[in-house]
């Protein structure tokens, strides 16, 4: 919101209201409309105009916006003559009209507009399809624009032809998501849009195309399919990823190289994981004789750490026992900063070793361990299925264990999506166990199996046409 009052009123003149308004409140009650009294003194100062061309009132302009619970969406349509037109919605269906200021441009120029009522009359809002220009650069309004067929392939054009700076980018993949969770927009126009982007070491970007990857992982995860779905996450990743250079003076490299290394890591890319093993025989050499947990013995940067112990361990079973020396320090000595803590109790999850897994769900159930190691046993079990086995073979030390019932069975039936996992939960559900349920956590098992039945009905739905569109445009 605070930048979309500073896009409207350049932010020289932003800057100086809100100095204004500090000076004036230094030792005294703040307030909204004190706020916008201070910025709308400086936009008359400044000679900064609103929609009709008077002093802007920031009060007027921030009502609908600061009290609403909803935002708007610009919606583009063109005809067959290549006329474009506009209109906003309400994302929450409500009534509201607001003020909308929109700039329009690319990386050479930009302009503000205004985008008044339910459709515009201004010739603004009705350029020919082959306008130059994309609205919203930067992100600098509030707002998501959602795009026709015709007008988003003219979009796709403009993505591909144009050097559009990391923002826009951004909003533009970030819009597209949106969409696509919403059922307006087909997965595959997400597709074609991150095949389009040229993408660089922006994590502004890269944020929305991690969002996008984890979609698709969680909901193809345990089927046949995953192995293509893999190929495309490493061939959208790997030219960026091998780019990164781990030891960056620059947070925000290591905070896109520490997730583009987690995914890559997740998506079995030889390269990281051969990494992540020799950063990890390094970490338990140094280790092993610690009486300080990580704190003098890792060189790795914290942001790296996760990704390092899980897949470091997974590769290197035999120093289970390190790590779980390491996160007891945390867990005794280190509470007040337990982020490695939380880390290396990650990791212990990553084992391939079911029958350390079971061990590690009685313990969270006796208390010995944080109910956090359920989740990630769900996040990390390479079979998909040992909280639920442990569960069937043992109904009553989950339902009065001291994991918290309706977090146990999140954490198990995560990812799940196929038939035979539909057919689990289902058929438990008419099983004699299930009497041993309180009604409340019949009600937790009735929504877990809408949870299974929802996923999969989201594959049943996109799964074909995002196969056949990797298909075609990575294995093609």
């Amino acid at each position: 919101m605070l930048q979309l009052l500073s896009n409207v009123m350049s932010e020289k003149t932003f800057q100086k209201g809100l100095r204004n308004y500090i000076k004036k409140n230094a030792y005294g009650v703040s307030n909204t409309e004190g706020l916008w009294q201070s910025l709308t003194e400086a936009c008359a100062e400044d000679g900064v105009k609103d929609w009709e061309g008077n002093n802007l009132d920031v009060s007027v302009l921030m009502k609908e916006w600061s009290y609403e619970m909803s935002f708007p969406i610009l919606k583009i349509s063109s005809d067959k003559h290549g006329i474009v037109t506009y209109e906003q919605e309400s994302c929450m269906n409500t009534s509201t009209i607001w003020k909308i200021p929109v700039i329009r441009g690319d990386k050479k120029e930009e302009k503000l507009l205004w985008f008044m009522g339910k459709t515009s009359n201004s010739p603004d809002w009705t350029p020919l399809i082959t306008a130059p220009g994309i609205d919203n650069v930067r992100a600098s309004s509030f707002i998501r624009v959602e795009y026709d067929d015709f007008s988003w392939e003219y979009l796709l054009k403009k993505v591909r032809e144009s050097e559009n700076d990391y923002r826009t980018k951004g909003a533009l993949l970030d819009d597209a998501l949106f969409f696509a969770k919403r059922g307006v927009y087909p997965w595959t126009r997400v597709l074609d849009l991150v095949r389009d982007m040229r993408l660089n070491l922006s994590l502004i970007q890269w944020t929305p195309v991690f969002s996008i990857m984890d979609t698709l992982y969680h909901n193809f995860r345990y089927h046949f399919e995953f192995n293509l779905i893999k190929e495309y996450f490493v061939e959208n990743i790997s030219k960026t990823y091998l780019l990164i250079q781990r030891k960056s003076p620059s947070w925000e490299i290591t905070a896109l190289g520490s997730q583009m290394e987690n995914h890559m890591c997740r998506m079995g890319y030889s390269g990281c994981l051969f990494i992540a093993k020799n950063i990890f025989t390094e970490f338990a050499t140094k280790c092993a004789y610690s009486r300080h947990g990580t704190g003098r013995c890792v060189e790795v940067a914290p942001d790296y750490r996760r990704t390092m112990y899980c897949y470091g361990l997974r590769q290197k079973p035999d120093r289970l026992e390190l790590v779980k020396t390491m996160w007891k320090y945390f867990a005794e000595e280190a509470t007040y900063f337990n982020r490695d803590g939380d880390n290396l109790l990650h990791a212990m999850s990553c084992t391939n070793n079911t029958s350390i897994l079971t061990r590690y769900i009685e313990s969270a159930l006796s208390g010995d361990l944080p109910e956090s190691i359920i989740k990630y046993i769900g996040e990390n079990d390479v079979t998909g299925s040992s909280l639920f086995d442990y569960f069937k073979k043992n109904p009553e030390k989950v339902i009065w264990g001291n994991v918290n019932f309706d977090y146990y069975v999140d954490a198990m039936i995560q990812d799940w999506s196929n038939e035979e996992q539909l057919q689990k939960v289902t058929q438990f559900a008419y099983s004699p166990q299930h009497k041993l349920l309180s009604e409340e956590q019949k009600k937790t098992w009735d929504n877990a199996v809408h949870k299974v039945i929802k996923n999969k009905q989201w594959l049943t739905e996109n799964g074909d046409s995002i196969v056949k569109w990797i298909e075609q445009h990575v294995l093609g």
